[in-house]
C-alpha cells in the first residue's frame, strides 16, 4: 500500500512590520493539516532571511480534524482558533524539536511534527524568530515556509510566502530647560547707569539649554536646530547673549549678537541655580509701591517671546545620532536690568523656542515622514519688595501677645480648678525624724 498525504499549511504573524535598529522578535502563525494518508518524517521547513536566527517553536496537535472543514489550498476552512487558546481535551501542547541547516546557501530551519502525521491531523505551530541586522534590507523581508514529508506521492504542501515590511524609526526628542527658572528683582524705580566692562556686573546670568535625543531604534544621518533667543526689548537688550556652548555632535554657526559690546566673560565657577535672587546692592530710590505690585501680580506676567519682540536666531547642525546618543546646545545670557527701568512693577516671562528637522536616514529606506518638533524654554521674572518682606503689621503683634496671656490665664484657672496648688508637701527628712521622735 502507499499512502498519499494531503498536507496544506496557512500562516500568518503578528508583527505589521520590522524595525531597523529594533532587536525584532516575529512571531509566526502556521496551521498545518493532513488531509489525506500518513505522512512520513513530516517537518515543518521554513526559509529563513538574512539576519533571522530561530528562537524556538511550540505547537498544539489535534487528533480528529473533521476533514470537510478544509475548502481550499490555503486553509482558509481551519483557522479557528490560534496556538494561544488553551488546549481543548483533544488536543496536546508541547515544544517542537526543530534543527538548523543550510542548503545552497540558504538558511533553514526544520521542525519535526509527526512520523507519520496522520490522517485528519491539524497541527497549529508558534515559532519565534529574532531578526536584526536589516541596515542593507529591501522594503521587506521573505519567509518561505512549507510541509514536506518522505512520501513518493505528493510529499509536500504548498508554499506560503510571508512578506513582512522593513521600516525606519527614529523616536525624537527635544526640550528646553532654563538655569535659573526664576530671577527675583526688587522693586524700583530706577536702577544705575553702569559702565563697567564686566558683563556680571549688568545683571544675573540665566542659560537657556536644549537637548536633543534620539531614543531609536533607527539612527538619524543629521538634523537642524534652530534657537530664536529673545535678546532684545523695547529697543534695548533683555537677555544679552554672552556665548553659546555645545556639547555633542553639534556645532552652530557664530552669531552677531553674541557680546556685541565685547563686554568681559568671566568663566563661571559654579552652574546657576534653578532660582536666582538678585542682591539689593544695585537699587535706589525705593517707594511704597506694595498695593501696585499686588495688582500686577494679579494681572499675570507679560509674556516676552519672538512673537512680540526681536531676537536672535542661532542655527546648528547635528550629525549623527544613534539610538540612545544626543547632543545640546546652551545660550549663556545676562539679564539686562537696565532694559527693566521703565516697568519696575510688571513681571515677566521670557520665552525662547527651538525647533529641529531631521534631514535623512543613513538607510537605503527612508520614513515618509522625517522627525521634527519644537520645544520652550521659559524665564521667569518676578518682582520682590524687600521692605515688605520685613514688615510685620503690628496687629499680628498684639494679636499673638493677647493669644499667650489668654492660654497661660486658661491654664492656671485648670490646674486651681484640679487642686494643682492644695496639694501638701512630703515631709522632709528633719521632719520625719521628729515626727519618730518620742521625746517631741
Amino acid at each position: 500500500n502507499i499512502c498519499i498525504p494531503d498536507l496544506k499549511l496557512c500562516a500568518d504573524m503578528a508583527d505589521k512590520a520590522l524595525l531597523i535598529g529594533a532587536e525584532n522578535v516575529v512571531l509566526i502563525h502556521i496551521t498545518a493539516v493532513n488531509a489525506g494518508e500518513g505522512a512520513y518524517e513530516a517537518e515543518l521547513v521554513v526559509e529563513l532571511p538574512k539576519g533571522a536566527y530561530f528562537q524556538t517553536a511550540h505547537s498544539i496537535s489535534q487528533k480528529h480534524y473533521v476533514v470537510s472543514e478544509v475548502r481550499n489550498e490555503e486553509c482558509a476552512g481551519f483557522e479557528s482558533g490560534t496556538a494561544q487558546d488553551p488546549p481543548a481535551a483533544s488536543e496536546t501542547a508541547s515544544k517542537l524539536i526543530c534543527n538548523s541547516r543550510k542548503e545552497n546557501e540558504t538558511h533553514l530551519v526544520a521542525c519535526e511534527i509527526g512520523n507519520p502525521m496522520k490522517f485528519q491531523t491539524k497541527i497549529q505551530v508558534d515559532m519565534e524568530v529574532s531578526v536584526s541586522q536589516l541596515e542593507e534590507a529591501g522594503d521587506n523581508v521573505t519567509f518561505k515556509i512549507q510541509l514536506k514529508s518522505k512520501n513518493r506521492d505528493n510529499p509536500n504542501s504548498n508554499v506560503k510566502l510571508l512578506q513582512v515590511p522593513v521600516k525606519v524609526k527614529a523616536w525624537m526628542k527635544l526640550w528646553g530647560n532654563s538655569a535659573p527658572a526664576s530671577i527675583l528683582l526688587p522693586l524700583v524705580t530706577e536702577y544705575p547707569k553702569n559702565e563697567s566692562k564686566k558683563v556680571a556686573d549688568y545683571g544675573p546670568s540665566v542659560e537657556h539649554i536644549y537637548q536633543l535625543q534620539n531614543d531609536g531604534p533607527s539612527s538619524v544621518s543629521g538634523a537642524e536646530l534652530l534657537v530664536n533667543f529673545p535678546n532684545r526689548f523695547r529697543e534695548s537688550f533683555l537677555l544679552y547673549i554672552t556665548k553659546v556652548t555645545t556639547e555633542g555632535s553639534i556645532s552652530c554657526s557664530p552669531s552677531n549678537e553674541t557680546n556685541p559690546l565685547k563686554l568681559e566673560v568671566l568663566e563661571p565657577t559654579a552652574a546657576p541655580s534653578h532660582n536666582g535672587t538678585l542682591q539689593p546692592q544695585r537699587w535706589r530710590e525705593k517707594r511704597d509701591v506694595t498695593a501696585e505690585a499686588d495688582q500686577a501680580i494679579l494681572e499675570g506676567p507679560i509674556i516676552v517671546n519672538c512673537s512680540s519682540q526681536a531676537c536672535a536666531a542661532i542655527l546648528c547642525q547635528v550629525g549623527v545620532l544613534e539610538r540612545g546618543q544626543g547632543a545640546s546646545v546652551t545660550i549663556h545670557a545676562v539679564l539686562w536690568l537696565q532694559s527693566f527701568q521703565e516697568c519696575p512693577l510688571e513681571h515677566f516671562l521670557i520665552q525662547s523656542q527651538a525647533w529641529f528637522g531631521v534631514l535623512g536616514m543613513p538607510y537605503r529606506i527612508q520614513p515618509e515622514d522625517l522627525p521634527s518638533g519644537i520645544s520652550l524654554a521659559e524665564t521667569l521674572v518676578e518682582r520682590l519688595d524687600p521692605a515688605a518682606e520685613k514688615s510685620i503689621p503690628v496687629w499680628w503683634i498684639i494679636a499673638a501677645v493677647l493669644a499667650g496671656l489668654f492660654l497661660l490665664a486658661a491654664s492656671i484657672i485648670l490646674l486651681w480648678k484640679t487642686g494643682f496648688f492644695k496639694r501638701n508637701r512630703p515631709p522632709t527628712d528633719d521632719e520625719e525624724e521628729l515626727a519618730n521622735d518620742p521625746q517631741s
